[in-house]
């Protein structure tokens, strides 16, 4: 048996974990747990098979801080938080 130590500071156990995928595998939430958001589809390099482009964006120096911050709780990159905000405005478009 193999525990880790998930992000949050979760134990998790095998037995945990065969759980969480059979409940998942069923299309369910398991005990306790419930979603945090909209299913986006896709992903943003699906709106493009041309690759990835730099595009720069001119932004106030506090809202680049709240990006950061955002995406520290989301244990993700700033980067990764702006294109899946830009992807799923332009879903909503």
């Amino acid at each position: 048996m193999n525990d880790f130590t998930a992000v949050n500071g979760q134990i998790m156990t095998d037995d945990a974990m065969t759980e969480l995928e059979a409940a998942y595998a069923a299309g369910e939430f398991p005990a306790g747990e419930h979603s945090v958001g909209d299913v986006i589809h896709g992903s943003p390099r699906s709106l493009s098979a041309e690759g990835m482009v730099v595009l720069s964006v001119k932004i106030p120096a506090a809202m680049k801080r709240a990006i950061q911050v955002q995406a520290e709780r989301e244990h993700t990159t700033p980067s990764t938080l702006v294109r899946s905000l830009i992807a799923r405005s332009l879903v909503d478009a």
